[in-house]
């Protein structure tokens, strides 16, 4: 299984209410309910969409790091 398999399999995106999306990475373009960069972002409004996602989705990924780093001190 990849990510969007599991995405889709788990029902989540049926979940989310009205307006709700997920942050994910490009690999799930064709799903309306997820929030991605816009691949060869061109213009201002583009290019100020993809900073705004962008700097969402490190402290996302910031989080998550920290989380498995924590995790896996707590197990050594």
């Amino acid at each position: 299984y990849n990510d969007l398999s599991i995405v889709r399999q788990s029902g989540l995106l049926d979940k989310l209410l009205r307006g709700e999306m997920l942050m994910a990475d490009k690999i799930y373009v064709g799903e309306g309910k997820i929030l991605m960069a816009i691949k060869g972002a061109q213009g201002a409004i583009e290019l100020a969409v993809n900073s705004v996602i962008y700097r969402r989705h490190i402290i996302v990924e910031n989080s998550l790091s920290r989380i498995k780093n924590f995790n896996f001190t707590q197990h050594e």
